[in-house]
């Protein structure tokens, strides 16, 4: 830049975000002279791929700011530009980085939703607390990347009412959907399909696939059959003694026909 043409820096508050007519947005500074400053909104920069726009600050009793989000501001002659930095009331709630690491964060400014990546590994956590009281998330939903140990690397789905989705490698490579307590369940792994819980079929259902699969009766209409054939041998008492004991057999099983449980072969 030739002389006199240079951009001053220094740091502020922002104590004001706003859009122009044409959308972009704009930031005002705590500049000198405090609210009377009269400065008007400074150009907001953004790493490239990212935008964000800060909470207002807090103030004293007489409306003036103590403490908001850091900007970096300069002029360039009559025109501010303003880059924002981090929020001092949001990074020391925010998970510790390691070397290499990075937290992206937003929302409410003391339950703050964060996207964590793990420095030494690579993993990452995307959390978003929710149903908060008093200032305090009582449910968070997460979902977690990790590759932090070779060979039982995972991804879990975590609602915060307690549903989850978990693929997990191992011994035997499991893919979980649970429900809110955890006692009903599907697990699909290397050595097959688990389910645990009370199963409901809604709709035709095929065991075997259409090539092997065979017919199975119903239990409600066979059961009716055999209730009058049990009829129709039970009344023939004075036939031969084979008939009536075979009635007999035969009543006696019937209520095993319609058993909750399907056993396969």
């Amino acid at each position: 830049m030739g002389a006199g043409n240079f951009l001053d820096f220094d740091i502020g508050i922002a104590v004001l975000s706003t859009y122009d007519g044409d959308k972009f947005p704009g930031i005002q500074i705590d500049a000198y002279g405090e609210k009377k400053s009269g400065v008007p909104p400074y150009e907001q920069h953004s790493p490239s791929g990212f935008l964000s726009r800060p909470h207002d600050p807090d103030t004293d009793s007489n409306g003036n700011p103590t403490i908001g989000c850091t900007v970096l501001y300069a002029l360039e002659g009559g025109r501010g530009h303003a880059w924002v930095s981090h929020d001092p009331r949001v990074v020391p709630i925010l998970p510790l980085l390691t070397r290499g690491g990075s937290v992206m964060y937003g929302g409410k400014l003391k339950t703050p939703s964060f996207i964590y990546t793990n420095g030494d590994t690579g993993s990452q956590t995307h959390y978003v607390p929710y149903a908060i009281v008093n200032d305090v998330a009582t449910k968070a939903m997460a979902i977690n990347i990790n590759v932090d140990v070779n060979g039982d690397e995972y991804i879990s789905i975590i609602h915060g009412e307690g549903m989850a989705i978990t693929m997990m490698a191992g011994s035997k490579n499991s893919i979980v959907i649970k429900n809110k307590s955890g006692n009903a369940y599907v697990e699909v792994n290397d050595e097959g399909v688990v389910i645990n819980g009370t199963l409901t079929v809604q709709g035709g259902f095929n065991a075997g696939g259409p090539a092997t699969a065979t017919p199975v009766a119903l239990a409600a209409p066979l059961i009716a059959i055999l209730q009058q054939i049990v009829k129709l041998l039970g009344t023939a008492s004075t036939g031969p003694a084979p008939l009536t004991a075979g009635a007999a057999a035969i009543a006696s099983q019937l209520a095993t026909i319609a058993a909750k449980n399907t056993h396969g072969a």
